[in-house]
């Protein structure tokens, strides 16, 4: 790609490369996506221009979540379809993964729901762009937001090696440790991002159908699973782990038990709640 280093002038033309997907990284460089069909610059990530960054909007969303019921799922499927997400997953206290029922509506309309479709779906998930930390751009990624009666924790951004670019390909093989990117964000829009290893797997015998990501259609895992990472180290909602940590852990569980037995919010710490509500979003071309 080449480097233009004067002013353009009125009259003159500036021809500005094509590719289907996006070349190789460097600040100031500009193409014409011809996929999308849009312009995308680099600034620590690609943006499309006149549009906002997957960053962005998730700290917006974080802004209007802190407002909303944290029992209204038709209250937080519109704030997040507003920027053009999709809410995919409902969890909650009492039915996050063995009692966690598929759904054919899209989106879940109660909470405690999956909606089988998008889990079903060989729609790519559109890849992330705009983070400051460019190890956290260009990936395939889930979001969890979580609220409970009293209190609005935040979301987690959990992103994917390219290699999985479908909402299944998170789950499926289920014994093996995924590879994340992560970033933390607080409700008063403070970050925290992983600077070591950090490896999921929802539970190691959720026993997900290689074309579902999920176990039956009334039940999304087999036994035990956790929505959610433990910062700079591994995280497996069944034995022998490890389950989410009182110190690094941040989400919420049901670690080698019942969907009723862990009535905690990890952040950073244990909160006790038995009213959490999780909502699982992301975003489709």
């Amino acid at each position: 790609m080449s480097t233009l280093n004067s002013d353009i002038t009125a009259l003159q033309k500036l021809k500005i490369p094509r590719y289907s997907s996006n070349p190789a990284n460097g600040n100031g460089r500009i193409y014409y996506n011809t996929t999308e069909q849009k312009l995308r610059y680099y600034s620590n990530g690609w943006i499309e221009t006149g549009a906002a960054s997957t960053y962005t909007d998730l700290l917006a969303l974080n802004q209007t979540f802190a407002t909303l019921n944290y029992d209204s799922p038709a209250d937080w499927n519109t704030e997040i379809t507003s920027l053009g997400y999709t809410l995919l997953a409902t969890p909650r206290y009492g039915a996050l993964a063995e009692s966690l029922s598929g759904t054919t509506n899209t989106p879940p309309t109660a909470t405690g729901q999956f909606s089988r479709t998008y889990w079903e779906s060989n729609t790519n998930i559109t890849r992330s762009f705009g983070f400051d930390q460019s190890a956290l751009n260009d990936r395939p990624w889930m979001a969890i937001a979580i609220k409970d009666s009293t209190r609005y924790y935040g979301i987690l951004y959990m992103s994917f090696d390219t290699d999985r670019p479908l909402l299944r390909n998170f789950f499926v093989n289920s014994a093996d440790l995924k590879n994340l990117q992560v970033l933390v964000i607080n409700p008063n829009g403070t970050t925290v991002t992983n600077t070591n290893t950090t490896r999921w797997t929802f539970s190691d015998n959720q026993q997900a159908g290689s074309t579902t990501g999920y176990q039956s259609t009334t039940r999304f895992s087999s036994d035990d699973g956790l929505w959610g990472f433990n910062l700079d180290g591994d995280a497996n909602g069944d034995s022998p782990g490890p389950p989410l940590s009182s110190i690094t852990g941040y989400g919420i569980q049901n670690y080698n038990a019942g969907d009723t037995s862990y009535a905690t919010v990890y952040w950073a710490g244990t909160n006790s709640s038995s009213t959490y509500r999780a909502y699982v979003f992301t975003s489709y071309a």
